[in-house]
């Protein structure tokens, strides 16, 4: 009887070898494709506030003022020129934009201005201040002192006699 356990399990040791043996022959290769996959952890995220004055520009003549009867004196002289009132809603004055950056990356900008018809028909010019400019990176900041720039567009010389359209700004934001 032991011999005959004996047998059998050489028998299996043996057939079990010559299996394993023979599916893995001498010149066999196997083949798997490998993908890959790329994630950018600090991929740009870009968010821009655009704030804007209000766009209504005021021509004063000079003037002395009100005339207080009670003092002799005036009050609330005028000088001559184009005026930009502080905007109560913007903080701005009224020829301001201003450009706040909250990105993860620098930005930049660009400020355009079309005049009108009357605009180029009339004895007043324009010049565009910091109408192009790069913006830091936010990173590192609170939102309360983000990165900005303020762009302004100012009128020279005078205007027609009555109010008109004076153009058209454009602002074009940019990666850098």
């Amino acid at each position: 009887m032991k011999k005959l356990i004996a047998i059998l399990l050489s028998l299996t040791f043996v057939l079990s070898v010559s299996v394993c043996a023979g599916t893995i022959m001498p010149g066999y290769s196997e083949q798997k494709t490998v993908t890959a996959t790329y994630r950018a952890t600090d991929a740009p995220v870009y968010s821009v506030d655009i704030t804007w004055g209000s766009m209504v520009f005021v021509y004063a003549k000079k003037s002395a003022g009100l005339w207080d009867p009670e003092t002799h004196t005036y009050s609330n002289a005028v000088t001559e020129g184009w005026q930009y009132p502080v905007d109560s809603t913007s903080g701005l004055a009224a020829n301001e934009i201003k450009i706040t950056n909250h990105s993860n990356a620098e930005i930049g900008y660009t400020v355009t201005f079309a005049p009108s018809s009357t605009l180029t028909r009339s004895d007043t010019s324009y010049t565009l201040e910091k109408d192009t400019d790069t913006i830091a990176t936010a990173v590192g900041t609170s939102i309360d002192n983000a990165p900005y720039k303020i762009a302004r567009l100012v009128l020279n010389g005078e205007t027609p006699s009555e109010s008109f359209d004076v153009g058209t700004l454009n602002v074009t934001i940019s990666t850098q």
